[in-house]
């Protein structure tokens, strides 16, 4: 429940470093829903029998560790059918801080808790299992980190890059500047759930490109 709580937290300090507070307030209800989700989860495992429970929680750790990787795999399939770069625009605010972050996490929190329990004999299998899935989480978690805070926004022929994956042209229903915080650009995105509450996705953008980034929404848009 404090890795939820936590997670929570980060994300929407990560939003207030991006774009400000108010747009992070705007991120609450979102918060909210994945908060619940987690209670959730929580509560179903613990109806798990008892002998089994030691293992839900590393199973989890594993399953969203495979999630990650199946993420960054599509979206690196992505970028290459993307298109050449029509615009390159910017790294997320401090993603090189960030992306140093991520790989401090995969190589010595979760390098280093794998390494330990598979050198250690003298630990029993449940909590083997359980170092060596949350090593595999933070190791996974920083790669994820990096990949995408160091990656570059981009506009592509076939759409934008931006936040580890490619927002197509189709999917884009309308843009406007943000009044809240100068140079942010607000695209209205369409989801799989119509109901979804991220409906619009924020990107910053340095002055001296808005007036290019301008033409090529217009051309490529049929709104």
């Amino acid at each position: 429940m404090e890795f939820i709580l936590i997670f929570i937290l980060v994300c929407f300090a990560l939003v207030a470093f991006q774009f400000g507070h108010k747009i992070a307030l705007r991120r609450i209800p979102i918060l909210l829903v994945c908060l619940a989700l987690g209670i959730g989860l929580v509560a179903l495992a613990r109806l798990v029998p008892r002998q089994w429970q030691d293992y839900v929680l590393p199973g989890f750790y594993i399953i969203f560790s495979l999630f990650l990787w199946i993420y960054i795999a599509v979206f690196y399939k992505q970028a290459k059918q993307a298109g050449r770069i029509l615009l390159e625009i910017n790294r997320p605010r401090g993603g090189i801080v960030i992306g140093i972050i991520g790989t401090v996490c995969a190589v010595f929190v979760g390098g280093g808790l794998i390494i330990q329990s598979l050198a250690s004999e003298e630990i029993e299998t449940a909590q083997h299992f359980s170092n060596i899935s949350f090593g595999l989480f933070w190791l996974t978690l920083g790669v994820h980190l990096f990949t995408f805070w160091i990656y570059k926004w981009s506009i592509r022929e076939r759409g934008i890059i931006a936040y580890g994956r490619i927002i197509k042209w189709a999917k884009i229903t309308g843009f406007n500047w943000d009044t809240a915080k100068e140079n942010t650009l607000v695209l209205k995105v369409k989801r799989f759930l119509p109901l979804s509450l991220w409906q619009s996705t924020y990107v910053t953008v340095p002055d001296d490109k808005k007036d290019t980034l301008i033409e090529i929404l217009n051309s490529n848009l049929n709104i």
